[in-house]
C-alpha cells in the first residue's frame, strides 16, 4: 500500500548471561590449560618408554626393577591426576566451599601453566609455602581465578623482555589477599573505568576480569586494580579467610 512504511527494528547487541559467560570462561580456561597438558603426557610418555625398557635390561635385578616399577607408578599418578585436574574444571559442578590453602591452589594454578609460562620466558614468582592461607570456596573455582589472573599477566607481558610475574599472599584477621602483579606496560587509562566488564575495549582483557570477580563475589570477596603505572599493574583478589 502507497504511503506505509515498514515499522522501524532497533537492533542491540546483548552481552551474554552471568552463567553463559561462567561457562564460556571455564572451557576457555581449560584450553589454554592443554599446551601444558599435552606437553606434559608427552613426557611421561617418553619417562614410562624409557623406564620400560631398562627393567627389561635388569630384570635379573630385583631391587632396580622395583626402583623403576616406582618411577613408572609415581610418573603415571602424576599425569592421571593433572588430566583429573583438566576434567574436573571442565565438568565438575560447583560444589559447597570447603577449607582451602590458597597458597597452594595458587601453586598448583601456575604449574598448569608453566610450560606455557617458560615458553613465553615469563618468570614466575609464588609466595614460599611457609605458612597457610585459608579461605572457603570450591577448589575448581578458586584454581579458575587465580589461572584467569596469571593468564591476564600473561597477556599483558607478551614479548616482553624480562617479563615476570609475582603472586604475593598476605593473611590478616578476616581476609586473605592474593596479588597478582606483573611488570607489563601497565592498564591503558581508557580502560581503567570498565575494566572488570566483559570484552571491555580493543586490547581490554576479555572476559577473565570479569569471571573472577563474579566467582569473588560469589564468595564475599573483591577484586580490584591495586596499582597501575608504566612499570605493570597489581590485580588483587580478596576473600574471607576461613577460621
Amino acid at each position: 500500500m502507497v504511503g506505509l512504511s515498514p515499522p522501524a527494528v532497533t537492533v542491540t547487541a546483548s552481552l551474554p548471561t552471568w552463567d553463559r559467560l561462567n561457562d564460556i570462561n571455564r572451557l576457555t580456561v581449560v584450553t589454554r590449560l592443554l599446551t601444558s597438558a599435552v606437553h606434559d603426557s608427552s613426557n611421561a610418555l617418553q619417562v614410562i618408554s624409557a623406564t620400560a625398557e631398562l627393567m627389561e635390561d635388569s630384570a635379573d635385578d630385583p631391587e632396580k626393577v622395583r626402583a623403576r616399577a616406582r618411577t613408572l607408578a609415581s610418573t603415571a599418578a602424576r599425569v592421571s591426576e593433572r588430566l583429573r585436574e583438566l576434567v574436573g574444571l571442565a565438568f565438575d559442578p560447583v560444589g559447597p566451599p570447603c577449607r582451602l590453602d590458597c597458597g597452594a591452589v595458587a601453586r598448583r594454578a601456575v604449574a598448569l601453566r608453566q610450560y606455557s609460562l617458560s615458553r613465553a620466558r615469563i618468570a614466575v614468582q609464588v609466595a614460599p609455602a611457609d605458612r597457610e592461607f585459608p579461605v572457603m570456596c570450591d577448589a575448581n573455582d578458586l584454581v579458575r581465578m587465580v589461572v584467569n589472573l596469571v593468564l591476564n599477566a600473561e597477556r599483558a607481558l607478551a614479548k616482553r623482555p624480562g617479563a615476570r610475574i609475582d603472586l604475593d599472599l598476605k593473611l590478616n584477621a578476616e581476609h586473605v589477599v592474593l596479588a597478582v602483579s606483573d611488570n607489563g606496560p601497565g592498564v591503558p587509562s581508557e580502560l581503567e573505568s570498565n575494566l572488570f566488564e566483559p570484552f571491555a575495549g580493543a586490547g581490554g582483557p576479555g572476559m577473565g576480569l570479569t569471571v573472577v570477580r563474579g566467582l569473588a563475589s560469589r564468595y564475599g570477596g573483591t577484586l580490584a586494580l591495586a596499582a597501575n603505572s608504566a612499570e605493570g599493574a597489581t590485580f588483587q583478589l580478596t576473600l574471607p579467610a576461613a577460621h
